[in-house]
């Protein structure tokens, strides 16, 4: 008489596999996730950077504008960008300044501790800067 099925070795073998299969890809996944993420932060910011002198390049075309006052500000009530399609940062501000470089002026985004919607990540430029560094907000300069 012939038994159908699996012994428990054979069982074992598969569960044991599938525990290596599982102890290696999880660890990759969830960097490949916690990347996305990043990325998709770091995209917003350039996009709201993009918006903001694009706001103030529209305005500074149609009327003289000596000293840029464009601001956002991601909190409760602040001033947001109304056309942006992606995910707002929970707090912090981005504002324009000018500077001056072989006699051209030119508008610069400041980035002020914009903290990412889910808390996550954070990002600090300043006028020297030529892109916005991301960090994890509990990063001190973030604090």
């Amino acid at each position: 008489m012939k038994k159908k099925g699996f012994t428990l070795v054979e069982l074992l073998g598969v569960i044991t596999i599938l525990s290596l299969i599982l102890l290696i890809s999880v660890p990759k996944i969830l960097d490949v996730i916690n990347n996305s993420k990043i990325n998709a932060f770091e995209n917003d910011i350039k996009v709201l950077s993009e918006l903001l002198v694009l706001e103030y390049e529209t305005k500074a075309s149609t009327e003289k504008i000596t000293d840029p006052k464009f601001k956002y500000t991601f909190s409760q009530g602040g001033n947001k960008p109304t056309d942006f399609k992606g995910t707002l940062p929970s707090s912090g501000e981005m504002y324009l300044t000018t500077k001056e470089e072989n006699g051209i002026k030119y508008a610069v985004v400041i980035i002020n501790k914009v903290i990412s919607s889910d808390g996550s990540y954070c990002a600090i430029k300043t006028a020297n800067d030529k892109d916005a560094l991301i960090m994890e907000s509990t990063d001190s300069r973030c604090q």
